[in-house]
Order: C-alpha cells, then sequence, then structure tokens
C-alpha cells in the first residue's frame, strides 16, 4: 500500500485564537489546542462544558437505558434486598468489566445485599457471561445474575440461564446485535437509538450510573465515601477502554476520578497506586493509563485458578479493601497462616497489590515470547500492499495476543488481526486493532452477517461445556478499534478472504491517519510552565490526546535501547539525548521513543546520516531516582524522527 504521511500541522485560525482567548480567559495555548481540535464547533456554551463540565454530569443517568429496562431492573433488585437474595456479578475479564464489577459490588454490598463476582477465564472461555458461573450462581442460590461490561450479544448463555430459573439483568455499553438476549432487563445506551451522549460511556461507568440511579429510586444517600471511590473506579475502566474524552461526561467523571484516585484511603486502591506510581506527585490521567491499567488488565489476561494463577478477581479483592489497620505487622502475620486473607488490613492491601504486579511480570514474558514468534512469521506479510495484517499463531496465550495486536497495529498503521489456536481445539480465537478512520467492528460484523445469509449458520461461535452437555454459543464482541471473536479452524480461509474484500472496498483515504501537530516549540519553550499551562486542559485521553509538537534542527546522541527484559528478538525502545546548537553543550534534554528503535538505527545511527533532525514529541514531567532522592526532569516522549532536509538555497535564473 504505502507507508502514509504522519505529520499534519494544524493551521488554526488566527483570529478565532485570539477570540477564545478573550472570551474564555485563558492563554494563547490553550486557544489554540481548542481551535485547532473544533472543540465545540465554535458554540460557547459547548466549549465551556468543555473547559469545565457541569459536576451535575456525573449522575446524570438520563438516557442509561430505556424506562422499561430501567424499572424492571429496579424492581428485580429491591426484590432481592427484601427477600435476603444474594447476587451473583458476572464481569468480563479486562480492566473495564474490573472496574465495573467493583462498582456494582460495593454499591449492592452498601445495601445490605449479599453480593458474589466470577469472571471469564479468558483463555478458556473467553469473554461474557458464563456457563460455568451460571452453575456456580445455583450453587451459591443466587436467583439473580447481574453483568458488567458483557453480555449484550450472549443469547445462549442467557437462556441457559433461565433454565437454571436464575434471571439476569445485563450492564454493557457495547453494540446491540440484530438478535437480543431474553434478559429480563438491558441496561446498556444503545437501548436507546437516537442520538445519546451515554453510548460514549464505559461499560463501568455504565454501572456506575445504574448504582447511582439505584440509590435515588430506592430513597437511598451513597455515603460521600463510597461515592468518591466508586468514580475513581469507574474512570479506570473508562480510560481502559478509551472512551471519548471529548465528551464532558467523561471529562467531568475522569476530572474527579483522578482527584479521587489521588486522594483516597482505601487501603485497595492506595496500594496499588503507591507500587504502580511509586515517584509521582500527583497522578495524572495518562499515569493511571499507562502504570495503573496494564496491572489491573494482566490477570484477566493471562490468570487461570485451575492453574493456580490469580485472575480478574484478586484484582477486585484488592479493589475492594478499606480500611488502613495500625497493627499491619499482625495482619500480615494472619494472613500468612489463614488461606483467606484479612481482607480489611492494609498489609493485605500491599501483598494483593504486589500479586497483581508480579501477574504483570508474567504478562510481559508471555507477550514477548509471542512477540519473538511473530518477527518470524511477519516475513509472509506484504507491508506494502497488505490492508489487513493478519497472522495465526499455534499455542499462544489468547488473552495476551491484544497486545501483540495493538502493536502490530502501530508498527504498521493499519488493522491487524492476530489468531491463535491449539492441536487439540478446533477453534481459533481472534483480537482485532484498528487505526482511528477504520470501524474494524463495523466490517468484521459485515462479514458474519454475509457468512450467515450464505450458509444458514453463525460464523463467529465457540462450544462450551455445561452440567447439561456441549452448547454452541455465540463469540463476538467489542468496538470499533478493539474486537475479538472466535471461529472454526474450517471456516480460517474463508474469513480471511471475505474480510480482506471488505478491506479492498474501504477508500484509500481510510488508511490515512496523522499525529496532528500543533506548533513548533524552541528548545527553550520547553519548559515546565509550559507543561503546567497544557495540565490545565487535563484530562487528556481518547480523542482528545496530549497536544503534539515539533522541534526541529536538533540533535540526538547518547542513545540507549531497551525493552522489557523478556524481548529478545527485538528491542523496541530508544532513550536518548537531544540539544540544539543554541542551546549550548551543557544543555539537553532527555528524551523516549516507544517503539522507535528500529527507526533510531535507521536514521541516527546510519553511517551517511545528517548531523540534525526533526522531531515530533509531547513534553512530561517525570520522577527519576538519583543519589538516594527522587527527582523531577522533564522527558520528551517522541513519536516519530525525521533528516533535517536544509532548505535549499534560492539560485537566480541565469539572463
Amino acid at each position: 500500500m504505502m507507508m502514509q504521511e504522519r505529520w499534519f500541522y494544524a493551521h488554526p485560525n488566527q483570529k478565532t485564537i485570539a477570540e477564545y482567548s478573550d472570551t474564555f480567559g485563558i492563554s494563547k495555548l490553550l486557544s489554540t489546542i481548542l481551535v485547532a481540535r473544533n472543540i465545540g464547533n465554535q458554540d460557547q456554551t459547548a466549549i465551556r462544558s468543555f473547559i469545565s463540565p457541569p459536576e451535575a454530569l456525573i449522575q446524570s443517568y438520563e438516557n442509561l437505558s430505556t424506562p422499561t429496562d430501567m424499572e424492571r431492573a429496579f424492581t428485580r433488585v429491591k426484590q432481592a434486598l427484601d427477600n435476603g437474595e444474594s447476587i451473583m456479578i458476572n464481569g468480563d475479564p479486562d480492566a473495564d468489566g474490573i472496574s465495573g464489577t467493583t462498582v456494582l459490588v460495593m454499591g449492592l454490598r452498601e445495601l445490605g445485599i449479599t453480593t458474589h463476582y466470577d469472571f471469564p477465564i479468558r483463555s478458556k472461555e473467553g469473554h461474557g457471561i458464563q456457563p460455568r458461573i451460571i452453575e456456580k450462581a445455583s450453587e451459591l442460590e443466587c436467583p439473580l445474575i447481574i453483568s458488567a461490561d458483557c453480555g449484550s450479544k450472549d443469547i445462549e448463555t442467557v437462556e441457559y440461564a433461565s433454565e437454571q430459573n436464575i434471571d439476569v439483568i445485563i450492564t454493557d455499553h457495547h453494540v446491540l446485535g440484530k438478535t437480543r438476549p431474553d434478559a429480563l432487563a438491558m441496561i446498556n445506551p444503545h437501548m436507546i437509538e437516537e442520538a445519546n451522549p451515554m453510548h460514549k460511556l464505559s461499560g463501568s461507568v455504565v454501572c456506575f450510573k445504574f448504582i447511582v440511579a439505584l440509590y435515588e429510586t430506592l430513597n437511598q444517600t451513597i455515603p460521600a465515601e463510597l461515592l468518591n471511590f466508586l468514580t475513581g473506579i469507574c474512570t479506570l475502566g473508562m480510560i481502559s477502554d478509551r472512551m471519548s474524552f471529548l465528551e464532558p461526561m467523561n471529562r467531568a467523571i475522569a476530572i474527579e476520578g483522578v482527584h479521587a484516585i489521588n486522594s483516597t484511603k482505601w487501603a485497595g486502591i492506595s496500594a496499588l497506586r503507591d507500587i504502580c506510581c511509586p515517584k509521582a506527585n500527583k497522578i495524572k490521567s495518562r499515569d493511571l493509563s499507562r502504570n495503573i491499567v496494564p496491572r489491573l488488565n494482566a490477570p484477566g489476561r493471562i490468570g487461570n485458578p485451575d492453574e493456580g494463577i490469580p485472575d480478574s478477581n484478586t484484582v477486585v479483592d484488592l479493589l475492594i479493601l478499606k480500611d488502613q489497620h495500625q497493627h499491619s505487622k499482625l495482619a500480615r502475620t494472619l494472613a500468612q497462616k489463614v488461606l483467606d486473607m484479612d481482607l480489611s488490613s492494609a498489609s493485605s492491601a500491599r501483598t494483593k497489590a504486589g500479586e497483581v504486579d508480579t501477574i504483570n511480570e508474567r504478562r510481559k514474558q508471555i507477550t514477548s515470547q509471542i512477540e519473538d514468534e511473530i518477527e518470524q512469521l511477519i516475513k509472509d506479510v506484504d507491508s506494502e500492499n497488505d490492508r489487513v495484517i493478519i497472522i495465526r499463531g499455534s499455542n499462544w496465550n489468547s488473552g495476551v495476543i491484544g497486545i501483540d495486536t495493538d502493536r502490530l497495529k502501530e508498527r504498521f498503521l493499519r488493522p491487524a488481526i492476530i489468531f491463535s489456536g491449539t492441536e487439540t481445539s478446533d477453534y481459533l480465537r481472534a483480537s482485532v486493532r484498528s487505526i482511528p478512520t477504520i470501524d474494524m467492528y463495523h466490517l468484521i460484523d459485515q462479514v458474519g452477517e454475509d457468512f450467515r445469509n450464505d450458509h444458514n449458520r453463525p460464523l463467529y461461535c465457540t462450544e462450551i461445556d455445561t452440567l447439561r452437555g456441549k452448547r454452541v454459543v455465540f463469540s463476538f464482541g467489542g468496538h470499533a478499534q478493539a474486537c475479538g471473536f472466535t471461529i472454526q479452524k474450517k471456516d480460517y480461509d474463508e474469513f480471511v478472504t471475505r474480510i480482506r474484500k471488505k478491506m479492498e472496498d474501504l477508500p484509500t483515504s481510510s488508511f490515512r491517519y496523522s499525529y496532528e501537530i500543533l506548533g513548533e516549540l524552541s528548545f527553550h519553550e520547553v519548559n515546565r510552565k509550559l507543561i503546567e499551562e497544557l495540565d490545565t486542559l487535563m484530562p487528556y485521553g481518547q480523542r482528545f490526546e496530549f497536544p503534539v509538537f515539533t522541534m526541529k534542527n536538533v540533535s540526538l546522541f547518547q542513545h540507549k535501547a531497551f525493552g522489557n527484559k523478556y524481548q529478545k528478538a527485538r528491542t523496541p525502545h530508544v532513550e536518548f539525548f537531544v540539544s540544539h546548537e543554541k542551546a549550548g553543550k551543557d544543555n539537553q534534554l532527555i528524551a523516549v521513543g516507544f517503539g522507535l528503535f528500529e527507526k533510531y538505527q535507521q536514521l541516527v545511527l546510519a553511517p551517511d546520516t545528517s548531523e540534525t533532525f526533526n522531531i515530533i514529541f509531547y513534553p512530561e514531567v517525570i520522577a527519576r531516582r538519583y543519589k538516594g532522592k527522587t527527582r523531577s526532569r522533564i522527558r520528551l516522549n517522541v513519536l516519530d524522527i525525521r533528516k533535517n532536509e536544509p532548505k535549499k538555497k534560492h539560485r537566480p535564473k541565469p539572463r
């Protein structure tokens, strides 16, 4: 195809920038960001709502689902409360589902409802409502299951729950299928088809708003400390699922949620925060995305209680820990003597936080091993012409292949699909990641519909064991940029043919996406004052990324390649220094290029390289240990590098 242009310079209207600065009382730099990204589409009310989103949006739940479904759900939960019934939460095993499960568990327990929770074993069961969890609910005498971040397409398993005389309330945010599960109630914003800002919510935020609405319906008040905690927890899920930060509702929740995580005294989240961000004085939304969310995701990716590997339940066990005990040493001693650890102790919280961190290390090891094998398979990919990168592996942990799929997408700048299967199974699991301009969920859904029309059977399915024998259930879900599915091995070739045809039908313009460069900064303009000014428009995230700048004619030197300790075939990252001839020899900035070591080698280390380069980057403040003390310093997070091409001197035409 072509490696398309990645640098796009914004050219915002200078007159509008001046108007915004005067109208909203903000700096020219912040006005430039708003104008360049067309925030609010020049509507002053919308712009003000973006800059300072109303706090009322946090607890607003209008259009969360249809009034009928909301009423059915509230009535059934009240019935459980009145009759002393237990409830089982079936969460999705990712950070959004884990966060949503935590919100439901703590919200329901505060009402006095006995609440259990469990997750699919991702490598064996995938996602969604599971027959095993339905059977577990039956054993625990839970006549009601509430899903978290899943269930909207789980027709067969909801039917199975009904056969077990168990009611199901689905809380989810995924796009609905043409046929819907026969659940007691569907709490999903997509149940309301017309334009609805709730369509932009994560699964965990849907759970949060459901709890808020439930309390109001029951004439109960959520304790302030619990409300603060739930806001912080659902923010983790929102950031993990890459929900739009252009939406004022998401911004309002994230602002309050980040503050809650910074200020909380709950033992579990405090321990996780201290382990993941030990040197940060104040955590920002991008710290959550980079440091905490991967730890939440790791147990769900590789966990398997049958093999003694803690799964997503471990994370919820951690997050719900509340009390900080003075006698932490005694609590630790008691915890070692009993299998059921004292979940109220701060010492236990630290133990579980460390456990989650260890699982993340294990996830890195598995992911890196898969990456090494991909390096061999990638040789068969036509990197110039393939519109979708498709890799098929063997015996790969299906819980972690999404990470490698994401790396392929970034490496080739186009959608990627990784399949994995085993010799003992007739099925292949697939993970899909896409670029911002292509809705892969929609395309793959179309392929499934076409296949069903031609063969009169579903393409996306898997076989599971139940107490009533084996069942074939639907297996496809996700979002425009990230989804997954399972197919039979015999259908692999036909799927590949069909999806490649769909990709070929897309216009070339669909494959063009770039870094939007806000402007050029000189070496001396990158300072703490600049970063503090940029931070006033936090939170940054999906669709409102941290501003990117260019710096030209700089020297790059003293590089150090790095990756995690398990990566052998590729060392993907590079750390180096940046300087400018006008800055002086002793004046330099540290820089990091994630995934850029290959390019650094090609450009900077090439024998015939130019002396200076142009870079695009965003500035950040990082904390480093130096001589026993923690010190913060500015770092450039470099996204791309180019040779600096000197401008050609104009030569007069000969007369």
